[in-house]
């Protein structure tokens, strides 16, 4: 079968068979509705009219629908349809399973939004339906996250009500729930220095944190982590090839490992500041063995 007929098949599967859950409101089923019209006319026209456009790039299959500011993409086993405004600026995406079953089923939905005639989105909400998830994104103008909340969401309802509700068991989380907070700072140059994230899924929340650290040493950053404000990993370079972790354990005991090029050399097992056991590994050999140096060869005479 030819991969026009693919997607051809594809299409007629899409317009016949997709189950979608119910919208969030009348304006978003009419969207639905609309766009399994326009698929379903132009689909019959096609031989006729070439309204519809057809790309294919090795596995990747896209058809653009003139007229409508949406576009089909059919790869990596998924079917993604995207809309634009008329300023070509993304408002939705709606992805699918490939079409391997009776129909395809509905995985995500995300929204953008914007601030005036920016080009770049100002934040998204995105809808997953399996995991019964919804985020709420909000970026900054370099296009990177500065937050990002995530609730429980309920694809049978598909409603969220608008404030935290935490339990002890997390299969009780209400529709609406607050689960996770994230927040990222940046340096002007858009590099991320700081990552933090609060975990409600119990009664207490749980705090993780990253902080990077830039310097000449190398051109990657030296970083600390920290679960509930108590430093539990770090890693500081000495160049490129050289660095030192330090893992940090209960009743102040914590083990430096060495590393260079990639490979660990050395361990040391320390109780506060003194070394209480430590560990050697081999240097990693050639597949042929290490070539010596000028100053190493032998000299025979």
């Amino acid at each position: 079968m030819s991969r026009f007929m693919q997607l051809y098949l594809l299409l007629v599967l899409f317009c016949t068979a997709t189950v979608w859950p119910q919208a969030e409101n009348a304006a978003d089923d009419a969207e639905v509705s609309e766009t399994e019209t326009i698929l379903q006319s132009q689909l019959f026209t096609l031989p006729d009219t070439g309204i519809l456009r057809l790309h294919i790039y090795g596995e990747e299959q896209t058809l653009a629908l003139q007229g409508t500011s949406k576009q089909i993409l059919a790869a990596n086993g998924r079917v993604v349809q995207n809309q634009y405004d008329s300023s070509a600026r993304i408002q939705k995406r709606l992805v699918w399973d490939s079409p391997g079953k009776e129909s395809l089923q509905p995985i995500s939905v995300i929204s953008y939004t914007y601030a005036g005639d920016e080009p770049f989105a100002q934040s998204a909400t995105e809808l997953r339906y399996r995991e019964k998830r919804r985020l709420e994104t909000v970026f900054n103008r370099n296009r990177q996250p500065v937050s990002i909340h995530t609730y429980v969401y309920d694809p049978d309802t598909m409603t969220v009500v608008d404030k935290t509700q935490r339990k002890k068991d997390k299969d009780t989380l209400k529709d609406g729930a607050l689960l996770c907070a994230e927040s990222f700072e940046y340096t002007n140059d858009g590099v991320v220095l700081l990552y933090v994230r609060m975990n409600y899924e119990s009664t207490v929340a749980n705090k993780y944190e990253e902080k990077y650290f830039y310097t000449e040493k190398s051109s990657s950053p030296d970083f600390q982590v920290y679960e509930n404000d108590e430093l539990r990993r770090c890693r500081e370079y000495e160049s490129d090839d050289l660095y030192v972790e330090t893992v940090f354990f209960e009743n102040n005991f914590s083990a430096r490992i060495f590393y260079e090029n990639g490979f660990r050399l050395r361990e040391e097992f320390r109780h506060r500041d003194t070394v209480v056991g430590s560990k050697t590994y081999p240097v990693p050999q050639p597949e042929h063995g290490l070539e010596k140096s000028a100053g190493e060869q032998e000299v025979s005479g």
